[in-house]
């Protein structure tokens, strides 16, 4: 089913994401796929997690379908929702680059109950999913896929009240 259309990724509706990750595990990835994906990854991760509601489920399809990271351990930044760091709920896409992750945590993270943060964690090699593809280097965003159920010592370096609130 998955290799037959290259366009999939971008007319999926979001009740659809459950199946298409057991689907995922189920069928191995050919040719461009795991590029493809990548790169819709990018503009439609959080999308595909929200509509997934299963992060164990989706960190499988995750490591089964996007190019394998095969580097060292590294420093990475996060700007998330405090109300999402505070439920444990930490997202998958980090960045090398601490001015980008400031970006998100102060801007849109920050529209959200409780404001936005920055985060910071030395993420060992094992929970990188996958490392930063053209698509991500030409946003300037340098997005390393990570697992966060395997984080430990993450850091809020820096908190941002909600947004139009002083």
């Amino acid at each position: 089913m998955l290799q037959e259309d290259r366009d999939l990724f971008d007319t999926l509706r979001a009740k659809h994401w459950p199946t298409v990750c057991a689907q995922m595990l189920a069928e191995p990835p050919a040719g461009d796929l795991p590029r493809l994906f990548r790169s819709r990854w990018v503009e439609f991760g959080e999308r595909i997690r929200v509509c997934t509601a299963d992060d164990k489920l989706l960190t499988k399809a995750l490591r089964a379908w996007l190019p394998i990271y095969d580097g060292h351990g590294l420093t990475l930044y996060r700007g998330e929702s405090a109300a999402r760091y505070e439920a444990g709920r930490l997202g998958f896409n980090w960045t090398t680059k601490r001015a980008t992750a400031e970006i998100f945590g102060s801007g849109w993270n920050a529209l959200h109950p409780g404001g936005g943060c920055l985060l910071c964690c030395d993420v060992p090699a094992g929970a990188i999913i996958s490392a930063p593809d053209s698509h991500s280097r030409w946003l300037g965003e340098d997005e390393y896929v990570v697992e966060p159920a395997m984080l430990e010592g993450v850091v809020v370096i820096a908190e941002y009240p909600r947004s139009g609130q002083q």
